[in-house]
């Protein structure tokens, strides 16, 4: 969202925030980018992070997450702003779900430690289209993902969000994840005791 500054983007990232939040969860808005952020003022890609953390603090701002944000500097020092790099990846270790959106980001490159990590399809088909046309590297990922998450996710007892075993359909779905790239992470604190 910050790395792109369009409205569509802020609409797609907050609605997903407003929605989890409406349904009790405790949500922060994470963005890590391992490329230069675009500035609508310069219009150009820029190794400067100043235009996309001050939007990205703006947006947050307006959502309710004034506190609640964090960017990572990833094509540079790697340096964290809004909540600090401590908090931030403790809250990335410790989180009960975190949604990796459009899968952008790359978790070994960027080296952070994520607890349940979560695809979230934006744009329907793209994955399942590389993966059914033999595009050698969505399929890698794909098998890479089933060998090593679904063994902890057959262990792992999922939260229902809408009162059935989510458990069974977690693992079909996690058999289909298929990284791209990917720059954004939601995190989310499941409420005890609320499905």
């Amino acid at each position: 969202m910050a790395s792109d500054p369009y409205a569509g983007m802020a609409w797609m990232h907050m609605q997903m925030v407003v929605g989890l939040r409406r349904l009790g969860h405790d949500v922060y808005y994470f963005e890590t980018t391992s490329s230069w952020p675009y500035d609508p003022i310069q219009q150009a890609r820029v190794c400067c992070s100043e235009y996309a953390v001050s939007y990205l603090a703006r947006v947050a701002e307006k959502f309710g997450l004034a506190d609640r944000w964090a960017y990572r500097r990833s094509y540079g020092d790697k340096a964290w702003f809004g909540l600090d790099r401590s908090r931030a990846e403790e809250l990335l270790a410790h989180a009960d779900v975190v949604l990796n959106v459009a899968g952008a980001t790359r978790l070994a490159e960027e080296e952070l430690k994520v607890g349940r990590l979560v695809y979230y399809g934006t744009d329907p088909v793209c994955q399942e289209i590389a993966v059914a046309n033999a595009d050698r590297r969505a399929r890698r990922v794909r098998d890479i993902w089933r060998e090593h998450r679904l063994a902890r996710l057959s262990r792992a007892t999922f939260p229902s969000l809408t009162g059935q075993d989510a458990s069974a359909s977690a693992g079909r779905f996690m058999g289909q994840w298929c990284a791209l790239e990917s720059s954004v992470y939601h995190r989310v604190q499941l409420a005890a005791g609320r499905a």
